[in-house]
This record gives C-alpha cells, structure tokens and sequence, in this order.
C-alpha cells in the first residue's frame, strides 16, 4: 500500500489580514482555514516586498500528528 507524503505546504499572500488571522491560529494553537483545507499552521513569515508565507500542516494529511 504506498503512504501518502505528508509534507509541510506553503501558501504566499499579499494580504496582511490572511497572515494576521494565520499568526492567531498559531499562536493560539486552532485550526486555519487553509486554501486546501482546515490546517495547523506551523510558522508565518514576512517576505520582502510585503509578501507573507504561511507555511501549514493540513489535518486531512497529518492527522492528530499536524499539532
């Protein structure tokens, strides 16, 4: 039966909203609505040129392991 890759994915946006309501759900510890799905976002960077990479876990893939 071949395993499913879990592999951290990462979304970029422009929207300092998106990246505020991604560090909430961080810190926090909840659950991101995810451009894929609900997700556990492991870390929120600021990029150069107001550019935020959201970098997430998606439960559907990790499981109980995305915490």
């Amino acid at each position: 039966m071949a395993r499913k890759r879990r592999t951290e994915r990462f979304f970029e946006t422009g929207s300092l909203t998106a990246a505020f309501v991604a560090a909430v759900a961080y810190y926090g510890h909840d659950v991101w609505e995810s451009p894929e799905g609900p997700a556990i976002v492991r870390d929120v960077q600021c990029l150069v040129g107001r550019r935020f990479r959201i970098i997430y876990r998606l439960i559907a893939t990790w499981g109980k392991e995305a915490w």
